[in-house]
């Protein structure tokens, strides 16, 4: 059975151990029944310094430090002992290619998968855009589908990038 890899950055758990994520894993493979179809499973990429110092990385590349190194080859540990991953596509980011080759698997990059544009937020540390822009902010923070940060893309567009990528790679046919 066909299972596939997605390096996703978009989310918000870099404080989460590796061992909690694993741990997340083991509840999850338990929860649905082994059917003769697709397993598409999301995993975020270890931590970055800029996680850890607080800032926006968007589209800038900022690579692993050693703690996201070593997620990284927990999580790659976790897949290979877990799952039959057959392909795996990644954002081109180094942060989340590096993460998805600890799986062992031949990695498919895609631009296309990157996690939100911040634009002119990139690189800035979240509190000081909270100063500067509070009310972009929040509603950032709210989940505003429409909401774009000066020289980003709101969620929406993230969405509409997305699935043109599983339209395009027939990701999710079965």
């Amino acid at each position: 059975k066909p299972v596939l890899f997605f390096c996703y950055d978009g989310s918000r758990r870099s404080h989460q151990t590796p061992t909690e994520r694993t741990q997340v894993g083991y509840r999850l493979q338990g929860r649905f029944p082994n059917h003769h179809m697709p397993r598409l499973i999301l995993v975020r990429h270890g931590e970055t310094d800029w996680n850890v110092a607080g800032r926006a990385q968007g589209h800038l590349d900022e690579p692993l430090n050693e703690r996201g190194l070593a997620q990284a080859r927990l999580s790659g540990q976790f897949l290979r002992d877990n799952f039959d991953v057959k392909t795996t596509w990644s954002s081109d980011l180094s942060r989340c290619a590096t993460t998805a080759e600890g799986i062992g698997v031949p990695v498919q990059l895609a631009q296309s998968i990157r996690e939100i544009s911040f634009g002119d937020w990139e690189g800035k540390k979240w509190d000081e855009i909270s100063r500067v822009d509070p009310v972009g902010r929040e509603r950032l923070s709210a989940g505003d589908p429409g909401f774009r940060p000066p020289g980003g893309e709101s969620m929406s567009d993230v969405v509409v990038r997305a699935r043109r990528f599983v339209d395009e790679t027939g990701l999710l046919k079965i």
